[in-house]
């Protein structure tokens, strides 16, 4: 028997394959973003919207600021420096005009458009200091009426989300032979259309999200330890939003618990983390809270779809 032969069985269909990760981890010996700590760290919380949409009248964060441990309350006022993230999508509308691209930041400004949206990042010497202060923000939010689903989103008469997607549209996009599906259609004798639902879920990871943020004044470099499965992709829209090169920006992860693609992407609080380290010196640690996770992690699905097919007489697809 030649080698190929061998390896083809010692690696044949349905053969356990033995992992390798699994000791240190069921030893608990992983280490995950929370388990890292640097010397003096200081920690983060952060406030979020009750409301799905409204308009920000006022934050007042004196009350917080005075409490005992807090260093810092920033607000998007202080984050003004900082771009939009990133937008990934490149795509047209069927009208060959570009995609949407709306304006995101890592603080509500002006409006807030989902319950959780983050309106102001509270750093404090421990995580209950930080809590406690980030319950003291006063928030004054004008409700707007929401919508709860993507046909009320382009309804008519629905209420507008984000300033910058008129129609609360961004992309109408076409694929395939218009005339040639019309015809097929028109010609079939048997027509069958079926819609369905994928419902919308929270992505339940075992880690909740978090960070630890650092910068070093003398290089003018930051450092994010995150529980990410894309350094390279996040690499690359924190240097987009902070404005610096990517060599100025090192993504750290090690193990991670859980990720089902919901943490490829930048979140508001790795922003708001960052900028803290900087201002004060220190390093910066976000861990959030079960609950909050779910409001404020990416959510999945939710995708409603129409499908048709045309049949002939004998039940062949045109």
């Amino acid at each position: 028997m030649d080698d190929e032969q061998l390896s083809l069985q010692r690696f044949s269909v349905g053969q356990p394959v033995l992992r390798t990760e699994d000791p240190k981890l069921v030893q608990g010996q992983g280490l995950y973003t929370d388990d890292v700590n640097l010397p003096n760290q200081v920690y983060a919380a952060m406030v979020r919207s009750p409301y799905a949409h409204g308009l920000i009248k006022s934050i007042d964060v004196e009350a917080a600021k005075a409490m005992p441990g807090v260093l810092a309350v920033y607000t998007a006022e202080d984050l003004k420096a900082y771009g939009p993230y990133p937008f990934r999508v490149a795509m047209n509308n069927r009208d060959g005009s570009p995609v949407v691209k709306p304006k995101r930041y890592a603080l509500a400004g002006r409006k807030v458009t989902y319950v959780g949206d983050p309106v102001a990042c509270v750093i404090a010497l421990t995580p209950s200091q930080a809590q406690d202060a980030d319950e003291a923000v006063g928030l004054d939010i004008e409700p707007l009426k929401p919508v709860l689903s993507m046909q009320e989103a382009v309804a008519a008469d629905a209420p507008q989300i984000l300033d910058d997607v008129p129609g609360n549209l961004a992309l109408d996009y076409h694929f395939g032979d218009s005339a040639a599906v019309e015809k097929a259609f028109s010609e079939a004798a048997h027509v069958t259309k079926l819609s369905l639902l994928d419902q919308r879920i929270v992505v339940n990871a075992m880690e909740p999200r978090a960070c630890l943020a650092q910068y070093d004044a003398g290089r003018g470099d930051y450092t994010l330890h995150a529980c990410t499965q894309g350094v390279a992709t996040m690499r690359g829209q924190i240097a987009a939003v902070m404005d610096v090169p990517a060599e100025k920006i090192r993504i750290a992860a090690q193990d991670v618990g859980g990720g089902f693609g919901v943490r490829f992407n930048l979140y508001p609080e790795y922003c708001a983390t960052l900028l803290a380290a900087k201002l004060l010196g220190r390093a910066v640690k976000w861990t959030g809270s079960r609950s909050e996770v779910f409001l404020a992690d990416e959510q999945a699905r939710d995708v409603r779809s129409t499908g048709e097919i045309a049949l002939d007489a004998q039940g062949r697809i045109r």
